[in-house]
């Protein structure tokens, strides 16, 4: 039946034509939808106004039009919780075979349920009531938690998973029970980090910070040294990198760097130090010296080479019959020998 009120507003769930016959133009149209719909201007489909003198008689001469209106108000509007109107199952019983009805309901899953009843499903989260909607049965269903790996959450349990990520179950008039993701720290090398947490790598000097915006989190990379052969060294530090050759960790505007220098002189693959004289082979030996853009080793004689052995200048050796005398001279050194008696 279509209910009118004298402010123009109808409510309407759902409509059936009924009793054609009836003296009355409202029993034509029975209303079950429960939404209410204003009608404003004579010659506009969806909104009419009328007084409540006349509503009657204008709807029968409208009624094709209103009807296909209604219609498609309520299909737009069916609750989307609700599994629809349907026909009232009916549970019987037998009293000394005489059957009588034992109670209407609705179909839940297979079974017969009577009106009001509440069917919890916990697994998927889920409560089913059996309402009555006039002659009509109805199933609503509305959840009743979170639901996450096959368990249902009720509004407010927090879960921490192993991805930084946290979970927690909201509930609002509007959209129900919801999870709300939000992170908790930085994944660093498959593991969740706090904020503010500093994660050195090992053999590097590259220092992870666990860095937290707002709701957002973010890993931070800090180069905190200078690497060689797998290990961090500090600004100031040395390491040998060759023979006469090292490294200093500098700590520059760019960052940190390495700053390589001799240490010496490089003399047929040994490396000399300065301010010190090395014997060679041959009478000879080297002084390496620092210069201005570099290292230079020099070598000079030190005495004459006899047999193997070293005669130094300024000094004589009797061989033989002969004296043996090593002198300096300009470009080098001299030995002299002078023939002498060989008794």
């Amino acid at each position: 039946m279509l209910r009118t009120m004298g402010n123009g507003k109808i409510n309407c769930l759902y409509w059936n034509t009924l009793n054609h016959s009836s003296a009355s133009p409202e029993a034509e149209y029975q209303h079950t939808c429960g939404h209410t719909y204003v009608f404003r201007g004579k010659q506009n489909i969806e909104t009419f106004t009328y007084s409540a003198v006349n509503e009657i008689d204008y709807f029968r001469k409208k009624k094709m039009r209103c009807l296909l209106l209604l219609i498609s108000l309520c299909v737009a509007y069916t609750p989307a919780t609700s599994q629809g109107l349907s026909k009232p199952c009916v549970k019987k019983e037998n009293t000394n075979g005489i059957y009588s009805t034992r109670y209407k309901g609705c179909w839940i899953h297979g079974v017969c349920q009577p009106y009001g009843k509440k069917i919890k499903q916990a697994l998927s989260c889920m409560v089913y009531v059996c309402e009555r909607k006039g002659d009509l049965s109805n199933v609503r269903y509305e959840a009743t938690g979170c639901r996450l790996n096959h368990r249902c959450y009720r509004s407010g349990k927090i879960i921490n998973l192993k991805t930084c990520n946290r979970l927690t179950c909201t509930y609002s008039s509007f959209t129900g029970y919801k999870w709300k993701k939000e992170p908790t720290g930085c994944r660093i090398n498959g593991v969740c980090h706090p904020h503010g947490k500093k994660i050195r790598q090992p053999y590097s000097c590259l220092v992870y910070t666990c860095k937290r915006v707002g709701h957002l989190f973010y890993v931070l990379k800090d180069i905190t040294g200078c690497s060689f052969h797998h290990k961090c060294y500090q600004p100031g530090e040395t390491v040998t990198e060759s023979k006469c050759v090292r490294r200093i960790c500098m700590d520059l505007m760019t960052g940190y760097e390495w700053k390589r220098e001799f240490t010496g002189c490089i003399y047929n693959n040994v490396c000399y130090k300065t301010g010190k004289k090395y014997k060679l082979k041959q009478c000879r030996y080297g002084i390496c010296k620092k210069l201005r853009n570099g290292y230079y080793f020099s070598e000079k004689l030190m005495g004459c080479p006899i047999n193997g052995q070293c005669l130094p200048i300024g000094e004589r050796k009797r061989s033989k019959c002969f004296d043996l005398y090593c002198r300096k001279i300009r470009n080098g050194v001299l030995l002299e020998t002078t023939y002498k008696s060989c008794s």
